[in-house]
């Protein structure tokens, strides 16, 4: 028997909108200093936005996280358009 889920898309992963501007930025290659300057935070809350992201998502790296984000629909592939 096959189980289907009725989750929407990402419904097992939750994540703020906060953490979701910053996943956003990663994966489009930011660096923290870039993300922080973009958002208006500081580097160290964009490392421990970048943990709980990890934390969350159970993900090993940066690149797997985003991995992970665009296979759940967490986020979309960019457009290419530039935000810093």
């Amino acid at each position: 028997m096959t189980s289907v889920s009725t989750n929407p898309p990402g419904a097992r992963h939750r994540i703020t909108s906060r953490e979701r501007d910053v996943l956003e930025l990663v994966a489009s290659g930011y660096s923290t200093p870039e993300i922080a300057r973009a958002l208006w935070i500081t580097e160290d809350t964009v490392r421990t936005h970048v943990k709980r992201i990890l934390v969350r998502l159970d993900a090993r790296t940066r690149a797997h996280a985003v991995a992970i984000a665009y296979r759940e629909g967490l986020i979309l592939p960019s457009d290419g358009r530039s935000r810093v």
